[in-house]
């Protein structure tokens, strides 16, 4: 009787394991499956972050022009200037101007000027304001905007 109890025992404790290692390979199935979704998820945000780029880079594009544009080397500043036009018939917001630095062809630095908004057909001035102080040439390389219908 003693021999069938510890059998008894056995028997539970063998299905006491199966029964946890059932539960953890199910905790790790579902696990795999949420890092599959969280990572659609990521993977759709990023589209949709790219995509959004791409479209206010390409209103800016369409829409923004920079002419007259040059360093401004001061006594305790610099910056990029010149002229920011919007050349449609609508009101252009967030406009952006994306510049890079360089120095012997390097790049050395960022700068950037930004306005809230832009009315059709007008031109604004840009002041860039620069922290490098060594760099001799600079690239706007985009401009961004929104045009709300």
């Amino acid at each position: 009787q003693r021999q069938m109890c510890i059998r008894d025992r056995n028997t539970i404790l063998q299905l006491a394991i199966i029964v946890l290692l059932a539960v953890v390979i199910a905790l790790q199935i579902f696990n795999i499956n949420n890092k599959d979704a969280d990572s659609d998820f990521v993977e759709k945000n990023l589209s949709q972050q790219k995509q959004w780029m791409d479209h206010i880079k390409e209103v800016g594009k369409k829409n923004i022009t920079v002419t007259n544009d040059k360093i401004s080397r001061g006594d305790y500043s610099t910056y990029i200037i010149g002229d920011v036009t919007n050349t449609s018939n609508d009101t252009v917001y967030d406009v952006g101007i994306y510049i890079t630095l360089y120095k012997d062809n390097n790049i050395v630095g960022t700068s950037s000027d930004s306005f809230r908004s832009i009315a059709p057909n007008s031109t604004l001035s840009m002041e860039g304001y620069v922290t490098e102080k060594d760099f001799d040439t600079y690239t706007i390389d985009y401009v961004t905007g929104v045009i709300y219908d």
